[in-house]
């Protein structure tokens, strides 16, 4: 941007941030406005020093946006020509802004600091858009207009998790909040309190008579004492304004603490919610100023029986919601909403955990904004406080820019128009490929919406082409922007190359998946793409593909080395098993950094394969593929056999202990007792393994 807000960062450290009530008032039909010869900014209150500071630092923005300085005028002017703009802070304000007008005069009004931030560059937006001597291409459109409104944002706490909040700048001017700036404790951390994160014996939880460092006794003085002790050191009592947030969440089991103390607070084998929400209260006591919350996950799911302070609530994760535009009557909706009302009770501080990213795919589109905004519609009707988006944090994922922002702005106000947005958004920022991109992507979320399509929040690229992610017009998409790209320079520029490398690995993807039959074959082709993919190496967020285990240097190298098609001529095998299909006998080979695409998953104890095969040799050799991927709790089986007329004709084990890296392990049996024309049974033991991923099934001839 022009001027960066760092160079004013002193701001961020005098924010108060006010308790929100839920009222709201739609702003009126924005009012017809000529560009004015000049503009006057000023404190609505000549005594305050809040008001001054704030149209100091308005002005001294807005100057640093015009070449004819003469047009802004720190004086009060009667000039009919200009247009007087007022600043206020107001601390009884009902709303989180209001805007007032009449006269040749606009007043700004915000409740706090943080929210007069956001207000100061909204309008500066939406003045360069009527007025092009003001210059604001860095900022995100406005959504604001310019006539009488009164507004309280939809959610109070609003937090996303994505690489363009990477920019701190951009996180002030959004006036939303980001985890690793806002919180002191965020998510499964509460060992941070802690030297070297090493729990002390006091503070270990007491499970089945025994101390565990794996778990914390949350009745433990020394716990307390130390969360204590953190809180003061990085943030005071935050008296001076500097208010921190701090979850207080038991480590990731199902660990609970069972002392005679944490027993006496009501806790159970299976419930640590006494014992948590007891030392939240008395955090939240002691430090009134910060917000202290637990979540409604694993041993604290459910509600404690006493209402919680003011400053403390409860994070409730949105996992297990389908993420569509279908009503919201299913069995999911139902239960999710009967935990919330039971929280409900006894807190109106909620925050709810949302996701907004294929985590198994950041760089093919995911077309959600539709999605989003109906469920932050419903998310509003039940009263809840606040959203925090799981996107893909640090890191680099198609569109993210644009839907960061429209994300952020419908957490302000759900009724926006969400392509009308994502257009303006387009224009400012794409000015060349603007239309290219808004005509693809706009039928993604049209096709979502008319077809209650449901994003997976893990899934393979089938799943995409099966529901929303037509090949051939991303192909077309692709081919146009790639050409409007060369003709575009500096910002843009940059955008439509990163772009454009991300979407190399859709394409791969795309011949992974087996769509375009003879391309998997071709070399040249499928270089083509890994070479355009190397060059994410230029960009600084674009290094994984996938959540987790998903670098994309990996991927490349995968593709170097394996063969993903290899179909057997031989002796073509036929499935008895309809729920298998073609998977397992159609020459496309999974890759061993990839459960979904040409993965069957096996979850029974025994599984049973039956094949048919005209072998012309008895002696041949059979061959099964299985992945080895332990972090995702994929193995190989325990055991192989094979039968024919009931007789077993061979038995494979794994020869040795797997690693965990990633691969794929071959079951081969050699055998010269089959008889030609009759099935042949298959069984895969799962053994004490969660799951079994099985790949091609194939007969060789053994030549003699």
């Amino acid at each position: 941007m022009h001027t960066s807000y760092s160079v004013f960062k002193y701001f961020i450290y005098t924010i108060i941030l006010l308790s929100v009530i839920s009222i709201s008032c739609n702003a009126k039909t924005e009012i017809s406005i000529s560009v004015p010869n000049g503009y006057s900014i000023l404190p609505k209150n000549e005594n305050s020093d809040i008001d001054k500071k704030w149209a100091e630092y308005m002005l001294f923005q807005s100057i640093n946006r015009i070449n004819n300085k003469s047009i802004i005028e720190n004086k009060k002017t009667n000039k009919k020509d200009f247009l007087n703009i007022y600043v206020h802070i107001s601390n009884s304000t009902l709303f989180d802004y209001s805007i007032s007008t009449g006269n040749n005069e606009i007043t700004l009004t915000a409740s706090s600091e943080k929210n007069m931030l956001w207000l100061v560059y909204q309008c500066i937006a939406k003045i360069s858009e009527f007025d092009s001597r003001w210059n604001a291409k860095d900022l995100d459109p406005a959504i604001i207009s310019l006539s009488d409104t009164k507004k309280k944002f939809d959610f109070g706490y609003r937090s996303i998790y994505s690489s363009p909040m990477t920019d701190t700048d951009k996180i002030a001017i959004s006036g939303d909040m980001h985890v690793d700036y806002d919180w002191g404790l965020w998510g499964h951390n509460l060992n941070k309190v802690f030297k070297n994160k090493e729990i002390p014996l006091e503070a270990m939880a007491t499970v089945n008579g025994r101390k565990t460092d794996s778990q914390f006794c949350f009745s433990s003085e020394t716990l307390m004492k130390a969360i204590s002790e953190y809180i003061i050191d990085s943030y005071g009592n935050g008296n001076d304004g500097n208010k921190g947030w701090f979850s207080i969440i038991p480590n990731d089991n199902m660990e609970v603490c069972t002392c005679e103390k944490c027993k006496k607070v009501g806790n159970t084998n299976k419930s640590a919610t006494p014992a948590v929400t007891s030392l939240i209260y008395k955090l939240a006591i002691e430090f009134p100023n910060h917000r202290f919350y637990t979540s409604a996950y694993n041993t604290t799911s459910d509600a404690p029986k006493n209402k919680l302070p003011e400053n403390a609530g409860v994070i409730i994760s949105a996992i297990d919601l389908p993420l569509n535009t279908g009503n919201f009557n299913s069995t999911e909706y139902l239960d999710w909403k009967k935990k919330l009302n039971k929280w409900q009770a006894v807190t109106d501080k909620i925050i709810v955990w949302d996701y907004m990213r294929n985590f198994d795919d950041y760089l093919t589109p995911y077309p959600c904004l539709f999605s989003i905004q109906h469920r932050l519609k419903w998310f509003k009707s039940l009263g809840i406080y606040g959203i925090f988006y799981n996107g893909s944090g640090d890191d680099y994922s198609t569109f993210d820019d644009m839907q960061t922002y429209i994300i952020s702005s419908i957490l302000k106000n759900s009724d926006i128009d969400v392509m009308a947005l994502t257009e303006k958004y387009l224009e400012n920022f794409y000015t060349k490929s603007s239309k290219v991109i808004y005509d693809y992507y706009s039928k993604l979320e049209t096709e979502i919406k008319e077809k209650n399509i449901t994003l997976e929040w893990y899934s393979g690229i089938d799943y995409a082409i099966n529901s929303y992610l037509s090949p051939e017009n991303f192909r077309s998409f692709y081919t146009e922007l790639d050409l409007i790209a060369k003709k575009t320079k500096d910002e843009e520029r940059k955008k439509l190359n990163m772009l454009l490398t991300a979407l190399n690995y859709t394409q791969l993807e795309i011949i992974r998946s087996g769509h375009y039959k003879n391309e998997i074959k071709n070399k040249e082709k499928t270089n083509e793409y890994l070479e355009l993919l190397k060059g994410y190496v230029h960009f600084k967020n674009m290094t994984k593909y996938r959540e987790a285990f998903g670098n994309i240097s990996e991927y490349i190298d995968s593709w170097e080395k394996n063969i993903y098609y290899n179909k057997n001529n031989e002796n073509a095998i036929s499935i008895k098993e309809k729920e298998y299909g073609q998977k397992l006998t159609d020459g496309y080979y999974g890759s061993p950094l990839d459960y979904h695409t040409h993965w069957v998953i096996l979850k029974k104890d025994i599984n049973e394969i039956s094949i048919n095969t005209k072998i012309s040799n008895k002696e041949a050799k059979l061959e099964l593929s299985f992945l080895n991927a332990p972090k995702w709790k994929i193995s190989p089986p325990s055991k192989v056999e094979i039968f024919q007329n009931n007789i077993i004709k061979g038995t494979w084990k794994p020869e040795h202990k797997t690693t965990d890296d990633f691969s794929v392990i071959k079951a081969t049996f050699t055998t010269s007792s089959l008889e030609t024309g009759k099935e042949i049974r298959i069984l895969i033991y799962k053994g004490n393994k969660p799951q079994i991923a099985c790949d091609e099934i194939n007969i060789y001839n053994i030549k003699q």
